[in-house]
């Protein structure tokens, strides 16, 4: 405020000496217009000699004091308040502010509005009713909802009104939440078969009960903060808001006391937390206690039992991934390793148990058409399958017989005609404990495929299983990651074919004859052909008759096999003749290729020996697929083998050994050209038994399995 003399201005020829002056605002005599302005007022009436006459003036003077200085408002910030009201979480505010005016106190006028959550807006005027109390002290007054507020005054004349902002104000919950609990409640232990550490204690339990903490509620608690949750803890330990249960375990047994815990969803910064932080849920809890019973003794230890065995071929081969199913006593599954073992422990002893193996994927691992040899010359009583499993196997329909029939079933899975035995499983399992009364007839009674025990007592880890391949009667199937053992002979079978060049629109004849068949009873391979470039119009049938074949038009596919108990001695007999029409111009050697996508590529001979096979197009030969490891040949050998394999492109590449254990043993690099190419194995030192070779480049890799000596 400006408060001194006023701004006196005087008018030419006027104020002479003798003058009446107004008074100073601070003097006596101050008066003031309606807007509280200073006014003066100046007369006189002396007489000057130099004049000839007598005479009057007068002049009134207004005079403006303009208050620069704002009113004061003095405040003390306050504590956030509390709400105590769960249903609507409104809460009471009262705050105390005094204003400073030294002008025109009487005069000043207090105006607020309420900015709620403090977002610089304000949401409205506050009556009067809220805004209490007179010059100097004042007061607002009232009930507002939960949050972060900000109240904002006007303060000073009608004409002259200074804003201010202050105090944003925290309106909280209040800790209302003490749960109302039940006084106590009973749990009964429950045994854990097998005996566990289920409470995370490192030690092993053998029985256990959980309680949940909303089990002490007698009466949910309501908070409009949000959903209100429940905790529990052993008396003495910190509280854990995520810790809604207890587990219970033999240690317990009697009485436990614990802690309930009522959170609500308000972040209060008031609160301080159970583990000294400020800030989050209000909290209340009540102390309870849980009685721990044990029924029938549980938590005394029983002696283990355990029951396990192996899994494993007529040729001592261990079987990986065969599910085995605990029954009886206990449930429990669990699969083979990759040796064929499985075992079951913490069996309860003095219980019934029964193990049942299964697998039944991959019908068509290890079965092909040189399984038909060996059936159809057991059927015509030229070379009778002896061992009880071979027959087993070779009862592809589960007739309990041999016949025709299972041939005609084995044939349409290795043409991909069907996807798996209709009346029987991939793999059976016969307990190995088993003597069959009539070898030569295994289905004189029914054989067991499965294992019971009675009162089991200790471990009994010699459970053990035959597993027999449907339709594999010579052992070849797959048992892990490794190709089979199987025998190979010297020389590829060669596919003879005439080399065509392919004009659209017309129709080709394309006759396949083979080179030496009379060395041979049998093969099975499947033929790729570019379905853009020919359509497959007919099969004329040779020697392969309808039944000896399967065609996939969409995939450009067909798969074929032929086999036979005598030589065919004709040189030039035909198997079979392909007609394509061609849909656009191409070469028929580059149209055509062997294809393993369903079924191996290879050929039989009378020795009982694989052959690979190949095409020869006019004395051409064309290799396919693109890359392959050939078996090692001879196989088994005992000095000297040899190792092929075909590269479409020069590549580096190394070629691996390894025992049976899977350790490395030798290893062989070199730079290798495109086509076929052979490494002579006679001048390193390998060990007896079963082998693996791999070759790896950056491109390629494939693995078979050999057998020294």
């Amino acid at each position: 405020m400006v408060d001194g003399a006023p701004q006196w201005r005087d008018l030419p020829g006027q104020g002479q000496p003798g003058d009446q002056r107004i008074p100073r605002n601070n003097e006596r005599g101050r008066t003031c217009d309606d807007l509280g302005n200073p006014m003066g007022h100046w007369s006189s009436s002396d007489i000057n000699p130099a004049w000839k006459s007598r005479g009057f003036w007068q002049y009134t003077q207004h005079i403006t004091v303009i208050d620069t200085v704002k009113p004061v408002i003095t405040y003390t910030q306050p504590a956030p308040f509390c709400s105590n009201n769960s249903t609507t979480c409104d809460g009471a505010v009262d705050l105390l502010f005094t204003a400073s005016e030294n002008c025109t106190p009487g005069s000043l006028q207090v105006k607020a509005g309420f900015d709620q959550n403090n977002d610089g807006v304000i949401d409205r005027q506050l009556a009067a009713t809220e805004i209490q109390g007179a010059y100097p002290s004042y007061r607002i007054k009232g009930t507002y909802p939960l949050g972060n507020h900000a109240f904002w005054w006007k303060l000073g004349m009608p004409v002259a009104m200074q804003e201010y902002a202050f105090c944003p104000s925290g309106l909280w919950i209040a800790k209302h939440l003490r749960p109302i609990c039940r006084s106590g409640i009973t749990v009964t232990l429950q045994a854990l078969n097998p005996a566990r550490d289920i409470n995370g204690d490192g030690k092993e339990d053998l029985a256990y009960a959980v309680v949940k903490a909303p089990d002490f509620i007698a009466s949910p608690s309501q908070d409009c903060s949000g959903p209100v949750r429940y905790s529990i803890n052993r008396e003495g330990f910190v509280p854990n808001i995520n810790q809604d249960s207890l587990i219970l375990t033999c240690t317990d047994e009697g009485t436990v006391f614990v802690e309930v815990y009522a959170w609500d969803s308000a972040n209060n910064p008031l609160s301080v937390q159970p583990d000294g932080r400020l800030g989050g849920p209000n909290f209340d809890f009540c102390l309870n206690f849980i009685n721990v019973q044990n029924n029938g003794d549980i938590c005394v230890p029983i002696p283990q039992g355990a029951l396990g065995g192996l899994v494993k071929t007529e040729m001592n081969q261990g079987l990986p991934n065969v599910e085995i199913t605990l029954s009886g006593q206990a449930s429990n599954t669990t699969k083979t390793s990759a040796t064929g073992n499985f075992a079951f422990n913490n069996l309860v002893e003095g219980k019934d148990y029964t193990l049942t193996p299964r697998l039944n994927s991959d019908h068509v691992n290890g079965v092909t058409t040189f399984d038909l040899i060996l059936i159809r010359k057991h059927i015509l009583n030229m070379t009778p399958l002896v061992s009880p499993y071979k027959l087993i196997a070779a009862d592809a329909n589960a007739s309990k017989a041999i016949t025709t029939l299972d041939m005609i079933s084995i044939q349409k899975l290795i043409l991909n005609l069907d996807p798996a035995f209709k009346n029987n499983s991939s793999w059976r399992f016969i307990d190995a404990n088993y003597r069959f009364p009539d070898p030569s007839n295994p289905w004189l009674q029914t054989f067991p495929e499965s294992f019971s025990i009675n009162d089991l007592v200790g471990q009994k880890l010699s459970s053990n299983f035959i597993a027999v391949k449907i339709g594999d009667v010579n052992g070849s199937a797959n048992l892990g990651l490794q190709e089979p053992e199987i025998r190979t002979g010297n020389d590829p079978l060669w596919l003879e074919l005439e080399d065509q060049q392919l004009q659209a629109g017309q129709d080709y004849a394309v006759a396949f004859r083979v080179k030496d068949l009379a060395t041979i009873q049998g093969y099975q391979f499947g033929l790729s052909y570019e379905n853009k470039v020919v359509e497959l119009m007919d099969i004329q049938y040779g020697l392969a008759k309808a039944e000896n074949f399967g065609v996939f038009r969409e995939e450009g596919l067909l798969t074929t096999n032929w086999y036979t108990d005598r030589a065919q001695l004709n040189p030039d007999a035909l198997l079979f003749t392909l007609v394509f029409r061609a849909r656009s111009a191409g070469k028929l050697s580059e149209i055509l290729r062997l294809s393993e996508r369903r079924m191996a590529i290879e050929a039989y001979g009378f020795d009982e020996e694989r052959q690979p096979i190949q095409f020869r197009f006019n004395e051409k030969e064309v290799q396919t697929p693109a890359f392959e490891l050939y078996q090692n040949i001879p196989n088994p050998f005992q000095e000297t083998t040899v190792i092929q394999f075909y590269l479409p492109e020069a590549d580096e590449g190394r070629l691996l050994i390894y025992d049976a254990a899977g350790r490395l043993i030798q290893e062989i690099k070199g730079n290798f050209g495109q086509g076929l190419n052979q490494l002579d194995l006679d001048n390193y030192d390998l060990p007896s038994g079963v082998l693996y070779y791999s070759f790896r480049s950056a491109k390629y890799s494939a693995t078979r399995k050999m057998v020294k000596k």
